[in-house]
């Protein structure tokens, strides 16, 4: 399991082949996104995804909206639409924007292991 810490009591469990795979779904594109997907990647290093303790704002709104697309494509590519999986995947999308639109606002609830 990894931890998502969005801060301010946004946080969210991930089976680590589950946040891989929402990582490694983020599309390839210029140097500055791989990078990012690199910075998701290494966050198994550490246990977590620890966002609040980057002090470079714009620099935690790039990881965050990198999560984001990849939750994007792992949703249009589910295979089994009546499984858990979808759900899971639409609440982590919903605290992680919330995240980005509202920091400090409106906590999401802790995630439970899916898929």
């Amino acid at each position: 399991m990894i931890i998502i810490d969005f801060g301010h009591e946004r946080e969210w469990w991930v089976q680590n082949t589950i946040y891989r795979r929402i990582v490694l779904n983020i599309p390839a594109g210029t140097e500055e996104e791989e990078t990012v997907k690199q910075q998701l990647l290494a966050a198994f290093g550490t246990g977590g995804l620890f966002l609040d303790s980057i002090a470079d704002t714009d620099h935690r709104r790039r990881l965050i909206m990198g999560l984001l697309r990849g939750v994007d494509v792992a949703l249009a590519v589910i295979e089994d639409p009546a499984s858990d999986f979808p759900p899971y995947l639409r609440e982590l999308r919903s605290v992680a924007q919330a995240a980005l639109d509202q920091p400090g606002q409106n906590p999401g609830r802790l995630g439970t292991p899916g898929g």
